[in-house]
């Protein structure tokens, strides 16, 4: 497969997400077989991905098709690349991931894998990885034709999206963990997530983050939340939270703390704490108290328009504020302001695997444990 790169001259005429031999204006040629393939078309930003297949004549129909993609002011022509991201655990690899890297070589990709993870996958199970493809630091290896490949679980994730910093790069979560909502695909069923990457069978969903600004800590370099912005007490004492929308009080807080969750943090730390489940295509925002004191206070989901208010009256010295899983300390008084940050995350979703089969798989709907006892 080809992508093509700089396209938003072009996306326009895109008819739902199919590319066509039409778009382009190329016609069937003899040197070509078949038509170029009318498949689903993975865009982000103002990339697109066009499946092919070439005869012998190849460079000939390539420059054919050259001519007319400079005609219609495309210019670029780059090639997937996997990075491969794991956090090595304490004990050996389990035998999956190994057998994820060797695919990834056998199907011909060109990848990379951070050198902790390969050092350790060769100590554990004996896969060789080349010193060309390994990376020390995931931020420094991107480039914009890249796709990530996040091994383990939520939290692993959570560090990809960190270490990405907003920019249009898709993520692929393989979970190795325990639930995995953002790791959506089971580590048994990492060759059919190759195949859905080689076929272009997926699709890419974009996410929002929330951006916090007020009193966060100079070290903290990835102020954005991708599943929620939290507060909870420090010490034994209960929290009071202000809450203010969009400069109007809301309510007070007597708690254990508050939550601000994306509908991507609906299925994690909010729904622990009572929040609803909200859709990842909803423009909205969730805020769920942590155990407060006076029962009346409950979730409550907003548009992600607003702009939220957060005042910190702690009775201990300290309190905790978490970005994601990434946690410093706060003195009473703090202050925060959260927003829907310009930046999105994307990620990438097999064509057969839905939200709601997530749901249904991770959360037992519809299982009857009877019928495990029999």
């Amino acid at each position: 497969h080809i992508i093509i790169a700089d396209v938003a001259t072009i996306r326009s005429r895109v008819d739902g997400d199919t590319f066509t031999t039409k778009t382009l204006d190329i016609l069937r040629r003899k040197q070509h077989i078949g038509y170029i393939t009318t498949t689903r078309v993975a865009y982000y930003g103002n990339f697109i991905y066009v499946y092919t297949q070439f005869s012998h004549t190849f460079l000939l129909f390539v420059r054919k098709i050259w001519v007319n993609l400079r005609r219609k002011g495309i210019t670029k022509f780059c090639e997937m690349k996997i990075i491969l991201f794991s956090r090595p655990s304490s004990g050996k690899p389990t035998g999956l991931f190994g057998a994820l890297v060797n695919s990834i070589q056998e199907r011909g990709f060109d990848y990379s894998i951070d050198s902790a993870t390969a050092t350790w996958l060769e100590e554990g199970e004996g896969v060789k990885v080349a010193p060309e493809h390994r990376y020390e630091t995931l931020c420094s290896t991107l480039a914009e034709d890249d796709i990530v490949i996040s091994y383990g679980g939520d939290g692993t994730l959570l560090s990809v999206v960190r270490a990405i910093g907003g920019r249009k790069i898709p993520v692929l979560g393989i979970n190795s963990g325990r639930l995995g909502f953002l790791a959506s695909v089971a580590g048994e069923d990492f060759e059919a997530a190759l195949d859905a990457l080689q076929s272009g069978e997926y699709t890419i969903e974009r996410r929002s983050l929330l951006r916090i600004e007020g009193d966060v800590q100079d070290d903290v370099v990835f102020p954005l939340a991708f599943n929620e912005f939290s507060v909870q007490r420090g010490g034994r004492g209960m929290i009071g939270i202000k809450v203010e929308i969009d400069s109007r009080t809301v309510a007070n807080y007597w708690s254990d703390g508050a939550i601000i969750a994306t509908p991507t943090g609906s299925t994690a730390y909010s729904l622990s704490a009572g929040g609803p489940i909200v859709t990842p295509e909803c423009n909205c925002m969730i805020l769920t108290p942590i155990a407060p004191h006076n029962l009346t206070m409950r979730p409550i989901v907003i548009p992600d328009s607003s702009t939220v208010r957060l005042t910190i009256d702690a009775r201990d010295p300290e309190a905790l504020v978490g970005i994601d899983n990434e946690n410093f300390t706060i003195n009473s008084g703090a202050s925060f302001t959260i927003t829907r940050a310009e930046r999105e995350v994307f990620l990438v979703r097999l064509q057969n695997k839905s939200f709601y089969d997530t749901l249904k798989d991770k959360m037992m709907w519809g299982v009857d444990s009877r019928e495990s006892k029999q």
